[in-house]
């Protein structure tokens, strides 16, 4: 459907009054294909590649990402991960998917100028990858339903993120935690054994 109109729309004359409804065809297609793909990362069972991964790295492409939900909704990313963090054995699309969930969550809840942040440190034999908004937070009756499926309190989307956020991160032998972001916004920790 996508190809198609992207195609017809191609062949109009600038500034043709059509042209606005196929941009509107195209963009609710992205968002379809979107959620089909979320449904079906979800269902299928996670095949891990793992290699060793630089977490510097990958947390600044990640960010290159996050970087236009974050304009478009006036949020400032910041990047703080602590010097020397060890190599980590994971799957980087799997983890990456992961963070990019994690990110977008966080810069929707987040008030316009508000600030997202993604920080990660050792703690013993894991490694913490956290990101950290200062939106409404979480409330004990939403922590119970964050990770079944299809539950969201967003107006759009499919309530597959955190899904599968703690599908990776239960594939990967550790766990996703929530927590309150003081004074303000909620904390999302995904927690990665070393040496895996």
């Amino acid at each position: 459907i996508g190809g198609f109109t992207a195609q017809v729309k191609r062949k109009l004359e600038p500034g043709c009054p059509e042209e606005h409804k196929l941009e509107v065809v195209i963009e609710q297609t992205a968002r379809l294909e979107g959620m089909v793909k979320e449904m079906l990362d979800f269902s299928r069972p996670l095949e891990l590649h793992r290699q060793s991964l630089d977490l510097k790295d990958l947390a600044g492409r990640t960010m290159e990402v996050a970087a236009s939900l974050a304009e478009q909704h006036q949020v400032r990313l910041t990047n703080d991960l602590e010097d020397g963090l060890p190599l980590v054995e994971a799957d980087p699309e799997r983890l990456q998917e992961a963070l990019i969930n994690l990110l977008n969550n966080a810069v929707q809840a987040s008030p316009a100028q508000g600030e997202v942040s993604l920080s990660a440190w050792r703690q013993g034999e894991e490694v913490v990858l956290a990101v950290s908004d200062h939106g409404p937070g979480v409330s004990p009756a939403q922590r119970q339903h964050l990770f079944t499926p299809f539950y969201t309190t967003k107006k759009e989307g499919t309530g597959l993120g955190l899904p599968v956020v703690h599908k990776v991160a239960e594939a990967h032998g550790g766990r996703l935690e929530i927590g309150d972001n003081h004074p303000q916004g909620a904390v999302f920790r995904l927690v990665l054994p070393l040496g895996n």
